[in-house]
């Protein structure tokens, strides 16, 4: 009988856990932004060529399963990331080479947003800043971004994986 009490305790609190991350997501902005930049020592044209080459990134990003091209929407190229977090489409919304990528996320229901890709040329290298505007409607998730793992991230998650495939 004692185990069934210790096992209530839990599922309560588990519950309330929830509850709580619940209704502090309320009271969390939906929007969010966040810039961030790093510094790359190899050429913009190489750093230009993988980010660009988005068929390509499960070879080099640890979150990516498989990428899957989708037909095109508004002559716009479409594809579906299958990540460790679930499946994600984008659809390229702006592809100006060798420094301009800007794409946004479609057809989900707990978030959507922008990334835009700046590349610039410095020293040697090049300096990658990524921009991320968003919303997030699930407001677990909200509270989840906001205070555990934070908006930047993904971003974060993305330039290490950049830099590791680089060989920086």
């Amino acid at each position: 009988m004692k185990w069934l009490k210790r096992l209530l305790y839990f599922l309560v609190g588990f519950l309330g856990i929830f509850v709580v991350f619940y209704l502090v997501g309320l009271f969390v902005k939906k929007d969010y932004h966040v810039t961030k930049t790093i510094e790359l020592p190899v050429a913009q044209a190489v750093v230009w060529q993988k980010i660009s080459n988005w068929i390509e990134t499960p070879t080099w990003r640890r979150d990516l399963i498989a990428i899957e091209r989708l037909p095109d929407r508004e002559g716009k190229p479409v594809y579906r990331e299958k990540a460790n977090y679930g499946p994600v489409t984008y659809v390229i919304e702006e592809l100006v080479p060798p420094g301009h990528m800007k794409t946004r996320v479609v057809d989900h229901d707990k978030f959507t947003g922008t990334w835009i890709f700046e590349l610039k040329p410095q020293g040697d290298g090049c300096l990658l800043t990524i921009t991320s505007d968003g919303q997030i409607y699930n407001p677990i998730f909200r509270t989840m971004m906001r205070f555990v793992f934070g908006y930047g991230s993904s971003i974060k998650g993305y330039f290490e994986d950049l830099e590791e495939t680089l060989g920086k």
